[in-house]
């Protein structure tokens, strides 16, 4: 008996090993790339992972406070930032961080209590120094060619090691379809298609 029930547990532990897993949501291949959003994020370990999430389903209102794209007339005029969109920017960037009564992390500049000290006081210091690096990060982005890649593996690999030299703002097409540096902060980087920023005339 005992050993009917060992080869009856063996036969469904060997059994669910060869099943198939499911397939991971995420783009077949190019032509779908534009209906997705590219996540990046830092595990507690510091490796790297990134999910394809749908478009339809990704609430962008999230990351209100990090980006914004110029629109005209429901068609997109550009995506990367240029000096005056950076001023304008951080114009926003000190009063917001200022005003925040809880830490608020600038771009990908991360508060250090051992630097400025707790957060009511250290604020004003650490909202000018990490606003202006933001700025001088997004005028280094201004009117910089886009990152282009041929193949999607490539594009997320790539993008997974050199996450921190991404800009907020920044345009990298992969596979032909343009994607928008829409969030980079906190260990995540945000990637939405360009399209998703255009308004449908009405």
């Amino acid at each position: 008996m005992m050993r009917k029930l060992m080869a009856l547990s063996l036969c469904l532990l060997l059994g669910s090993c060869g099943a198939t897993r499911p397939m991971l949501a995420g783009p077949s291949g190019p032509q779908d790339l534009s209906r997705y959003v590219l996540v990046i994020e830092n595990t507690a370990d510091g490796q790297a992972t990134h999910a394809w999430k749908p478009a339809k389903d990704f609430d962008l209102t999230e990351y209100r406070n990090l980006a914004s794209v110029r629109v005209d007339k429901g068609r997109i005029v550009r995506v990367s930032l240029d000096a005056a969109e950076c001023e304008r920017q951080y114009d926003i960037c000190i009063p917001e961080c200022q005003a925040s009564t809880r830490i608020h992390q600038v771009d990908k500049y991360i508060y250090d209590t051992k630097q400025y000290g707790p957060w009511r006081t250290g604020k004003w210091s650490y909202c000018r120094t990490a606003c202006m690096k933001q700025l001088a990060n997004c005028m280094g982005e201004a009117g910089r060619e886009p990152l282009k890649f041929e193949a999607i593996d490539t594009a997320v690999d790539w993008l997974e090691r050199h996450q921190d030299e991404l800009a907020l703002g920044a345009v990298v097409v992969i596979a032909g379809v343009a994607f928008y540096v829409a969030a980079c902060s906190g260990g995540i980087v945000l990637l939405a298609p360009v399209l998703l920023f255009a308004e449908v005339p009405q």
